[in-house]
């Protein structure tokens, strides 16, 4: 299982590593373009329970690996209709395939502005700098009008999408939801304020 000290301690040596590579990374610069995507490569969800399959594949396709939703669900030890991706298990899964480039970030419930400037700031270096989607695990509290397009609002969901893009200069993410097959006013890529989807990844995190 990992604790809180471990997230925070994997998030930092990952900026130290893009501030040796990168001095300048984390400035305000003219060098990050103010939109950047990479490719739309969006999947639908094989089961209810299969967000986290599906956004690991689309995660790891920015990559340029070809993987199934079955053989990732094997590594995440769930099976159709049972189970759900645990944080750790996507992020040894993501480490594992990309020679340990990715870390977590865990957000309090309440997430500050601060946490929601270092989410843009993580956003711009992933997909611009180093074009690496990240992985957003989100958590959309029943009643709460905060949520992703076309998810029910009368129940809570915990949920995985792919995040493969801003404009605005970060201030909107684009994401890939797998959930397409779940309800039908889902959309498979949709811009996102991310102000919004840090609050929707609050008590949980993304990993980038």
């Amino acid at each position: 299982m990992t604790r809180l000290r471990d997230i925070t301690l994997d998030t930092a040596a990952k900026e130290r590593r893009i501030v040796l590579d990168d001095p300048g990374a984390f400035e305000p610069q003219p060098g990050f373009p103010s939109y950047s995507y990479l490719a739309n490569n969006h999947v639908a969800q094989a089961y209810n329970n299969y967000c986290g399959p599906a956004t690991a594949k689309m995660t790891l396709g920015h990559q340029g690996y070809n993987l199934s939703q079955a053989s990732l669900a094997t590594r995440f030890g769930i099976t159709p209709g049972n189970g759900g991706t645990s944080w750790d298990a996507m992020l040894r899964t993501l480490k594992a395939y990309t020679g340990g480039n990715y870390a977590g970030t865990f957000l309090a419930y309440s997430p500050s502005a601060r946490d929601k400037a270092e989410y843009k700031a993580h956003l711009r270096i992933d997909i611009a700098r180093y074009s690496d989607s990240i992985a957003g695990n989100v958590l959309e509290p029943k009643g709460s009008r905060i949520r992703l397009a076309g998810h029910p609002i009368n129940q809570t969901i915990y949920h995985w999408v792919n995040i493969r893009g801003y404009k605005n200069s970060g201030n909107d993410s684009q994401v890939q939801d797998p959930a397409t097959s779940v309800w039908p006013g889902v959309k498979a890529n949709s811009p996102v304020p991310s102000d919004n989807l840090v609050i929707m990844m609050g008590g949980r995190g993304y990993q980038w």
